[in-house]
């Protein structure tokens, strides 16, 4: 506990360098950079750190700071130039996103094995409409698959639900 206390004015301390030294190169014009490549690359290395945090603590949730992690690295990569993601692209990475986060739940609490089931389902979905996106797919092939064995995912992730219930040891108190 005391170390916690300790640890946070090391933190905040460090944070207030980092930020005057981004500001103090940017009002220097030492190095040419603009602030949506700052902020998303900032917050894709707060997530990162805080998922890398959870994983060595062996607990925690880190859906929230996956979600977190995958839009800094999609915003960064748009944003710097790296690469062309049209915004079209949107509605493909957030769902391939919730899948990552789904996946990492379940790598970090191998209890909650369920979310497994709609980690591959949100997976599957978002990279065929991105391939449909990029014309690798037939969007009309997509779009048939998906409403018609969409009902599917409810009975997997149900069972998967129902499984889990039973494995699991009983709470005492």
């Amino acid at each position: 506990m005391a170390n916690a206390v300790r640890n946070k004015p090391a933190f905040w301390g460090i944070m207030l360098v980092l930020v005057g030294v981004v500001l103090l190169v940017h009002k220097l014009e030492l190095l040419p950079f603009s602030w949506p490549v700052v902020i998303s690359a900032g917050l894709a290395g707060v997530a990162l750190v805080m998922i890398i945090r959870k994983f060595r603590k062996h607990g925690g949730d880190v859906f929230w700071w996956t979600l977190l992690l995958c839009y800094g690295v999609i915003s960064f990569l748009r944003t710097s130039g790296v690469l062309d993601i049209p915004p079209w692209y949107g509605l493909p990475l957030a769902l391939i996103s919730i899948g990552i986060a789904f996946g990492l739940t379940v790598a970090l609490r191998p209890r909650d094995w369920h979310l497994a089931v709609p980690s591959v389902l949100f997976l599957g979905v978002g990279a065929a409409i991105l391939l449909t996106e990029m014309d690798m797919l037939d969007e009309g092939v997509v779009r048939s698959a998906i409403s018609t064995y969409w009902p599917f995912a409810l009975i997997l992730f149900g069972a998967a639900l129902l499984l889990n219930w039973r494995t699991k040891p009983p709470v005492t108190s």
